[in-house]
Formats: C-alpha cells, sequence, structure tokens
C-alpha cells in the first residue's frame, strides 16, 4: 500500500542519506517520526530503504509526499518513478517577469557538493535534469517597493519535473536568472528583501499522480503562501485570475481548466475574425 501526506515547512524529509544529528541541531523535525507515529509498518523502520519515502522535498518546503507502507509497494512506486511514471507538479513564485508562455529547461545539474556541501550546480557533466514551466501571471510589489530603482516584479508559475535531481527547481531557475522568492541559497542578495513579504521559500508541491492512484492527489496552496502572494499586484487580469483561484483554495487542475477554456474562447474569436476577413 501507499499513502501521501501534506509536508509542512520546517519538517525534513530523511533518508538513508540523512545526517540525523545535524537535523536535530538545525531544529529540523523527521517526517519518518511522524509516519511512523500513524503508520508503524516495519517498513518505517528501515533507514536503508528510506523509511519508504518515494522522493525528497527542501525542508523550507510544502507539499506531498508520496510513502509506501510495505516494500511491495516501494518497489511499484520505485519503479514508477525510474519510468517516469509519477508525475509531482508545483506551485512556484519567482523573481522578474519571465518572457515566455511555456519554458523547458533541460541543464544538467551536479550533486556531488564539489562547489558546496548542499548546492546543486548547473554543468554539461551533471546528471540529466529536465523542469517545464508555466507562466501563470505576473506580479509586482508596488512602487514602495523598489531596489536600486525599479521595481520589483515576480513571476508566479506551474512547475513539472521528468526528473527528481536535489534542489531541481531552484537551481534551474535561478540559472534561469528568475530565483525562487525567499531562496537564500541560490540567491542570497534578495534574501532580506523577499522576507518583508514571504516567510519561506515559495515552493509547494501541489499535485502527484501516477497511473493506478485513484485519481491525482492534489494540495492547496498553504496559508502563509497565500498571504505572501496577496500582498502583491497583478499585472493583468490573467494573474489576478489565477491568484484569486489559489486564494480561494482552489487546485492547480482548476486553473488548467479555465486557462484551456480562456483558449479555446480566444482561439474561437481568432477564427471568426479570420473568417469575416476572408469575406
Amino acid at each position: 500500500g501507499w499513502a501521501v501526506l501534506l509536508k509542512p515547512p520546517g519538517w525534513e524529509v530523511d533518508t538513508s542519506e540523512t545526517d540525523h544529528l545535524l537535523m536535530r541541531r538545525r531544529g529540523r523535525r523527521p517526517l519518518s517520526a511522524f509516519l511512523r507515529s500513524h503508520w508503524a509498518t516495519a517498513l518505517s523502520r528501515r533507514k536503508d530503504l528510506d523509511f519508504g519515502f518515494l522522493h525528497r522535498l527542501d525542508t523550507p518546503s510544502s507539499g506531498l509526499i508520496v510513502v509506501a507502507l510495505s516494500c511491495e509497494g516501494l518497489m511499484r512506486l520505485r519503479w514508477l518513478q525510474a519510468t517516469q511514471g509519477i508525475a509531482r507538479d508545483y506551485l512556484v513564485l519567482c523573481h522578474g517577469k519571465l518572457a515566455l508562455q511555456e519554458l523547458v529547461i533541460d541543464t544538467p545539474i551536479r550533486v556531488d557538493g564539489i562547489e558546496g556541501p548542499e548546492q546543486s550546480i548547473l554543468a554539461p557533466d551533471g546528471q540529466e535534469a529536465v523542469t517545464h514551466v508555466s507562466l501563470l501571471g505576473h506580479f509586482s510589489a508596488g512602487d514602495a517597493a523598489v531596489v536600486s530603482g525599479s521595481r520589483l516584479f515576480y513571476s508566479l508559475c506551474f512547475c513539472s519535473i521528468e526528473t527528481g535531481r536535489r534542489h531541481q527547481i531552484r537551481a534551474h531557475l535561478a540559472g534561469a536568472g528568475h530565483a525562487v522568492v525567499c531562496d537564500g541559497l541560490y540567491n542570497p542578495s534578495r534574501l532580506a528583501q523577499d522576507l518583508k513579504f514571504c516567510p519561506r521559500n515559495f515552493l509547494h508541491r501541489c499535485r502527484v499522480a501516477w497511473c493506478n492512484s485513484n485519481g491525482p492527489v492534489e494540495a492547496p496552496l498553504p496559508a502563509d503562501l497565500c498571504a505572501a502572494l496577496a500582498t502583491l499586484h497583478p499585472e493583468d487580469s490573467t494573474a489576478g485570475a489565477a491568484a484569486a483561484m489559489l486564494l480561494r483554495g482552489e487546485t492547480p487542475s482548476d486553473i488548467a481548466a479555465s486557462r484551456r477554456a480562456a483558449a479555446s474562447v480566444l482561439a474561437l474569436a481568432e477564427s471568426e475574425n479570420t473568417g469575416v476577413e476572408q469575406k
């Protein structure tokens, strides 16, 4: 069997590679302890099998974690993940204005720690890493928020990953010049400014899905990130609609459906205009 946990920020998805002494010194809480308090399976005590966790999620981040409750379930889920059969989607707020509506970042990522013990590096000799980025809207911090004479702009994004490298979305967006808000590791120069409106990195795993899972599991944007988003000003009606849906607690699927409907209306209008011009 399997379960899906909603991890709050501050909890660490501890695995066989976790230094639990260092984790406690940093004040982080082990998600495996929560798991055992609800499902005290034999697998939940197997550090060598990552306590059954299928994947990790950065400690400051929030979102859904898939966990196996049996060794058989873990092997099945690992096979699905290895064959890209598990979808993992995220809501992310990053710096600047993304120029493209859709973006694929496929720069390899090196996670060997040569450049630092915790930072992932974009490098030609790294592992394959593919991130899909869809723009939901542009936002600004208002006239009062100015850095070096320029207003601050942000992009709200829906991201999906084909691979699961450490800090993949954070490293890819930072490399593209659009670091995640409140990411002190990949954009330390903006951390103090970001903390004025956002309490932690703005990255939330909002959806997981795979075959035979009885449909996707989704988690709305949590309250702390909703509060941060609410302080920003949408730059157009598209951004305003996306923010309003998230602030109402609606899911990314609702946003996707709304965007598809809007695109259909636009396509119909364009086809009608084209027909008029041809007469």
